[in-house]
């Protein structure tokens, strides 16, 4: 999908069709439901465009898709709940991992232990892999540079004060021909916006049914805020009874979703504190 059009008699969804997405088709709809995931950040520094550097989802593509491994020796770096599993999964595909960086203290997780308790046991998990494949681990450190001229040959990384700068004295090179690193994700909003849909900060705001503001659109999952496939599982179950009732007619009956939304509750909960505890420097 590439547009959708408001009309007098409802929506008009444009989509690219085939592989090649060059045959276009014009849909019309009474409701159209905004799934249009997130996006990985990544905050540049010097080197980062170099051959052999790859976004942490961009490495864990790569291992789903057919366990094609980015490197030999790959440095896993940034911040977020991403870089656990990437670790873990380069490790387990016979890829050294020279260290996991995460830009994150440890300090701060108790104050936020409450609202991620029901993702401890999988962070635990994650922990466990890393030492059982013997991953260094380098909390409140960054990478500040990636060498090399045709392809990456290494990062300098540093550690970080209570500010997030850098500390002078602490940059230590980490020879690898793979750098994964990520800084968390952010809402993919552009069909929404291109509706005229009101954000709430990057995010589509939405309300209890899951709709926008803009009549007969309804949005779930990462665009209306990151907070992983639980959470859009969620969403996207409450929007589509509210749609099924709305498009008969009816009033929806918050009764009938109200299992999903107390997993929304839950969800929202936790990622806004993964949000808070992950925040990059």
């Amino acid at each position: 999908v590439w547009c959708v059009e408001r009309e007098s008699g409802g929506l008009t969804v444009h989509a690219l069709l085939g592989p090649e997405q060059r045959e276009s088709v014009a849909l019309h709809a009474d409701a159209v439901l905004l799934a249009t995931g997130g996006y990985e950040t990544v905050l540049p520094f010097p080197g980062w465009t170099l051959p052999g550097v790859v976004t942490a989802g961009g490495a864990q593509a790569m291992l789903k898709g057919g366990l094609v491994t980015p490197g030999r020796t790959v440095v896993v770096a940034g911040t977020g709940p991403l870089l656990l599993p990437v670790a873990t999964g380069l490790a387990a595909a016979g890829v050294r991992v020279a260290a996991l960086v995460e830009s994150t203290h440890p300090a701060r997780l108790p104050r936020h232990a409450r609202a991620l308790a029901g993702k401890l046991p999988e962070a635990a998990g994650y922990a466990a892999r890393l030492l059982r494949h013997r991953v260094p681990v380098l909390t409140r450190h960054t990478v500040v540079r990636a060498h090399g001229e045709d392809r990456l040959t290494g990062v300098t990384v540093a550690a970080l004060d209570a500010g997030g700068r850098v500390r002078p004295g602490t940059e230590r090179l980490l020879p690898c021909d793979a750098l994964a690193v990520g800084h968390g994700m952010l809402p993919h909003t552009d069909l929404a916006e291109t509706l005229g849909c009101r954000l709430d900060g990057h995010a589509v705001a939405v309300d209890a049914e899951q709709r926008t503001d803009v009549p007969g659109v309804w949005a779930a999952g990462e665009a209306t805020g990151i907070g992983g496939a639980a959470l859009a599982l969620a969403e996207g179950h409450i929007a589509g009874r509210s749609i099924a009732a709305r498009l008969r007619g009816t009033a929806p009956d918050p009764d009938a979703w109200a299992p999903a939304a107390r997993v929304r509750a839950r969800g929202r909960t936790a990622a806004a504190a993964l949000h808070a505890l992950h925040t990059p420097p």
